[in-house]
């Protein structure tokens, strides 16, 4: 996770530079991916396993915990690339409206 969080720290030191702050508690990390239990991820030369449920990064010192879902610019998006969370929460929005 090294080149992930080097690259967080040069987002959240850019953010720093205009005067603004990233904030810990309102960011997550969400990994991608049609696995739910290991990503296999290629290090240099060698493959390195993690438990992407546990895993996490310091940004500034900062713990950002792993979420299996996020909602992004009003989306509900899932780590495992499903959509039932958005859907379900689509079919609810719809059913509010009705009433």
């Amino acid at each position: 996770m090294n080149k992930i969080e080097s690259a967080a720290d040069k987002i959240s030191a850019s953010l720093d530079n205009l005067d603004l702050i990233l904030s810990s508690e309102k960011t997550n990390l969400c990994v991608f991916s049609k696995n739910n239990k290991v990503l296999k991820t290629q290090v240099r030369r060698d493959v390195v396993n993690y438990n992407k449920r546990s895993s996490s990064i310091r940004v500034q010192r900062e713990v950002i915990a792993n979420s299996d879902k996020i909602k992004f610019l009003g989306i509900n998006l899932e780590s495992n690339l499903e959509w039932f969370i958005h859907v379900n929460y689509i079919k609810i929005i719809k059913y509010i409206e009705r009433l």
